[in-house]
């Protein structure tokens, strides 16, 4: 595609003689069309973002680095915590194939997609029982977990204390 965009620039004048085409390439070159850079931007538009998709699936940073690839997959899980969300939800936004999505994620936070998901729900749900008088039962639901037993189990497994216990260690230390 480059050369046929920097052959096309050069067609703005006839050409007489092409050294080094054969006859075929020579005839193709003549059938192009004049350079038009309203065209050419519109097909360099489009190959940048062909280019990112390839390099996206063979594993290479394009123009996002990490710390934006990490940014993004936190603010997708942070902007849709209180539904349910899936490895699938996260591929599709991020442009990806499922697996290379949990390749990356596993890249960049080291643990699995579904590790940092929990994190994230607990992290949020540790802030909200520090700040808020919500039942535990709500809070479990604000960030996603409809189950309270299962949110009280990560969350003792997490922080090594049940949910309420937390609430009262953190009351009891503010009132101190």
């Amino acid at each position: 595609h480059v050369a046929t965009l920097f052959a096309g620039k050069w067609k703005t004048s006839p050409v007489k003689k092409l050294k080094g085409f054969t006859a075929e390439a020579s005839r193709k070159f003549r059938g192009l069309g004049k350079f038009d850079p309203d065209k050419a931007r519109g097909i360099a538009e489009l190959l940048f973002f062909l280019a990112n998709g390839i390099a996206s699936e063979t594993g290479q940073e394009s123009d996002q680095g990490p710390l934006t690839r990490k940014t993004t997959v936190l603010t997708f899980i942070s902007k849709r915590l209180s539904g349910g969300i899936s490895l699938r939800d996260l591929a599709r936004h991020m442009h990806l194939s499922p697996t290379r999505t949990c390749h990356l994620v596993k890249e960049l936070f080291g643990i699995s997609f579904g590790r940092l998901l929990n994190r994230e729900r607990l992290l949020v749900a540790k802030s909200l029982l520090r700040s808020t008088d919500h039942p535990i039962s709500e809070i479990s639901g604000k960030v996603g977990i409809s189950s309270q037993y299962h949110f009280s189990r990560l969350f003792r497994r997490t922080f090594g204390m049940p949910p309420g216990r937390y609430r009262g260690k953190i009351s009891g230390a503010l009132e101190n």
